[in-house]
């Protein structure tokens, strides 16, 4: 999981630093499409060294920003592991709502049959 978690991390920082800017007025969220991860190696909770490489970025409408980054992982020297990240940005007032109506959904969903067996 802190694999994956270092390959979000990274998409979003190029995302912030490479793109961002381009769009000052408006607020994103970033939304997870697919992740492909390879590993060449073993891969150790140790230190490690993440390049990102952004692969695709389609800007034209900027209420949705869709992008592919690469991202190559090495630790001690080697190439240990590679993802391949799809994301897309939205707006974040376009999103927000809908996120909160399915996580509520999904606690709801998830809380109903343990209290249901408690009673």
């Amino acid at each position: 999981m802190v694999v994956v978690e270092a390959v979000r991390q990274m998409f979003l920082a190029a995302f912030e630093t490479g793109y961002r800017h381009r769009f000052p007025d408006r607020d994103y969220y970033a939304v997870w499409n697919g992740l492909d991860l390879e590993f060449r190696s073993f891969l150790f909770p140790l230190p490690a060294t993440l390049r990102c490489t952004i692969e695709s970025a389609a800007l034209a409408d900027p209420r949705r920003l869709d992008f592919t980054a690469r991202v190559e992982i090495r630790q001690a020297g080697q190439d240990v592991a590679a993802a391949r990240s799809r994301f897309t940005a939205f707006d974040a007032a376009r999103i927000a709502p809908a996120e909160r109506r399915r996580a509520r959904y999904a606690v709801e969903s998830l809380a109903a049959p343990a209290l249901s067996g408690a009673l």
